[in-house]
């Protein structure tokens, strides 16, 4: 999991190109940015994305700095949500059905052999929390994609083992077991 730099510095970077990108036809946006020093390169700019850094971020217990940080980036962030709220839904509901489509394909893979995909679980259920988060704001998803995410979760549910929270403990406080249950625990392989 990422730190809280690499967190903070990706919203900075993704807020600096987000009107622009909300209003291209793009899915996935790259970022002109550069992370920290032996820290992964950035992802491409998504709402999801973005939704997810602030999500960790919340997650984390900040010091007073920090915390008014995190606050003024979110009022940036929700200005452009409530502003330009068209463009926002259309660009969640067509990143919600791109991140359905990564899911589903781990999914089926971690069905066809466990054995090859169980270790990927931690990374991969990224997609499915990115689901959660941009759930509220892609209002134009069709209930096809809202039947077929509730049938992955049965896939799933067969699937994982319950256990303990996956990703940084650190992190647990923002991801509560009832809302994002697939935290906790992995699939058996």
């Amino acid at each position: 999991m990422t730190d809280l730099e690499y967190d903070f510095r990706y919203l900075e970077a993704g807020l600096a190109n987000l009107d622009e990108y909300l209003y291209s036809d793009e899915v996935y946006w790259p970022l002109q940015a550069v992370s920290l020093p032996g820290a992964p390169p950035f992802p491409q700019l998504t709402l999801d994305g973005l939704l997810l850094a602030v999500a960790r971020l919340r997650a984390r217990n900040l010091d007073f700095q920090d915390e008014a940080r995190l606050m003024r980036l979110e009022g940036e962030l929700q200005a452009p949500r409530s502003n330009r709220r068209v463009a926002w839904e259309q660009k969640a509901t067509r990143n919600f059905t791109a991140r359905l489509t990564l899911w589903r394909n781990f999914l089926e893979e971690l069905r066809d052999d466990p054995d090859a995909h169980a270790d990927r679980y931690a990374y991969e259920v990224t997609r499915r929390v990115q689901l959660a988060l941009l759930a509220d704001d892609a209002r134009g998803r069709t209930q096809a994609e809202d039947d077929l995410l509730g049938l992955l979760d049965t896939v799933l549910q067969s699937l994982l083992v319950p256990g303990e929270f996956i990703w940084d403990s650190e992190l647990e406080q923002g991801f509560d077991k009832s809302s994002f249950w697939f935290l906790y625990g992995r699939p058996e392989s």
